[in-house]
């Protein structure tokens, strides 16, 4: 049973890794390549320019600078 907790661990390990990893890339992408990786027919926002502008509302509202 032990090699089955460890397989599992390393699992877990792993995918934590890649999750890590994909929020790394989606984090440096500019807010317009965000914006149309993000757009999509009946995106509720409608357009990639609305989507663009919401990111970007979003990372200054997230970043201590914004605040200061």
């Amino acid at each position: 049973m032990t090699g089955v907790y460890i397989a599992r661990d390393v699992a877990i390990r792993q995918a934590a890794e890649a999750l890590i990893d994909a929020v790394r890339e989606r984090a440096g992408r500019t807010p317009r390549e965000a914006a149309v990786a993000a757009w999509y027919p009946g995106h509720p926002l409608v357009t990639v320019d609305a989507i663009e502008a919401e990111i970007v509302r979003r990372r200054a509202e997230s970043t201590p600078e914004a605040v200061a």
